[in-house]
């Protein structure tokens, strides 16, 4: 007696064993910590993703942030120095040689300038120190009142469009 030999089996006939086998099994409910997990990868690749000067300036590195605080520094240095120096010039030689007839015609309305800072003098002159400091702490604190309360309203708002 010869022993008997298995029939050959195809990989159709297995694969479709396999895929019977898989869509048989119940589904396994997924823990609560996944979609959070899930989110903070996705985060954190797209973060990775960007170059550092493609994030916000806060994440920036600390030499880059004080690069362009020492850049913008000088750029407004240069700026004021600039518009010192274009004035200069343009008071001495646009204004009394070019076009005179510009000086004239602008003439009200820099009389009409010097008035209204003499106005604003006279009511400066009014107020004490101890007042201005007063109404600048009352603004700062309204002006920080703004920004934080735009900030929740961005963040809340953001929070409810991404679900989170």
């Amino acid at each position: 007696m010869t022993p008997q030999t298995p029939a050959p089996r195809h990989p159709e006939d297995d694969a479709e064993w396999l895929t019977r086998q898989l869509r048989d099994l119940p589904d396994a409910p997924a823990p609560p910590t996944l979609i959070p997990r899930v989110m903070a990868a996705v985060r954190a690749r797209e973060a990775g993703a960007k170059a550092w000067w493609q994030r916000t300036w806060w994440e920036w590195p600390r030499p880059a942030q004080a690069a362009s605080l020492v850049l913008l520094s000088v750029a407004v240095g240069l700026l004021g120095l600039l518009s010192v120096e274009i004035r200069e010039a343009v008071a001495s030689s646009y204004w009394q040689n070019v076009l005179p007839e510009w000086r004239a015609e602008a003439a009200p309305l820099l009389r009409a300038w010097h008035a209204l800072g003499g106005a604003v003098e006279a009511l400066l002159s009014l107020v004490t120190r101890p007042t201005l400091l007063i109404l600048g702490g009352v603004y700062l604190s309204l002006y920080l009142l703004c920004v934080g309360l735009g900030t929740l309203l961005y963040r809340l708002i953001r929070a409810a469009r991404s679900g989170c």
